[in-house]
């Protein structure tokens, strides 16, 4: 006999003062929770988690600017005593539209996602925006200057702390961007 509780996934929206759940009907979905912080309104987490029960496995967070970039590293590095994984994802900013200007961000975005679903990969995954096209062709970007990032192509997928990195072309190879995050 059924224990009574429901099996599918659900969505459940946190604004810091109310809290949503969509459940959905397809049960190959993870649960996701979105939560978004009064105090940290420049950034959004999602996180993902096997069931209903289970703790979260993915935590995935939008960066839009090198200065909550580097709090937020901070805080992940004094934070983690998991010591789970670091994802960083560095893309072109979108436009008005919701796209980024760098059509290559675009389509890497899909397939990073696609992935992300389909591993069940636990840690930390951050999107960050490097800037519009002139911020980022700008030499003194910030991304480029810092010398722990020196970011030169984007998209980037890259493990913090580590020598694991792909970037430009490779990352439209599925299997590089499987290595780089099941690893």
């Amino acid at each position: 006999m059924a224990s009574g509780k429901s099996n599918r996934p659900s969505v459940s929206i946190n604004t810091g003062s109310s809290q949503a759940i969509i459940n959905s009907d397809k049960a190959h979905e993870p649960n996701v929770i979105i939560s978004a912080f009064p105090e940290r309104t420049k950034y959004f987490q999602e996180v993902v988690s096997v069931n209903d029960f289970g703790p979260p496995v993915l935590i995935k967070e939008t960066i839009l600017t090198y200065k909550q970039f580097r709090q937020r590293i901070r805080e992940l590095e004094m934070a983690n005593i998991n010591y789970d994984q670091i994802t960083l994802f560095f893309i072109g900013t979108p436009d008005k539209n919701g796209r980024s200007w760098h059509a290559d961000s675009n389509s890497v975005e899909r397939a990073v996602n696609y992935l992300l679903k389909k591993l069940g990969i636990q840690g930390y995954f951050l999107k960050i925006y490097v800037g519009t096209r002139d911020e980022w062709l700008d030499l003194d970007n910030p991304y480029k200057m810092d010398p722990k990032i020196n970011l030169l192509n984007i998209p980037t997928l890259w493990v913090w702390n580590s020598s694991k990195r792909i970037f430009g072309k490779r990352c439209f190879d599925m299997e590089s961007i499987y290595l780089l995050l099941k690893d």
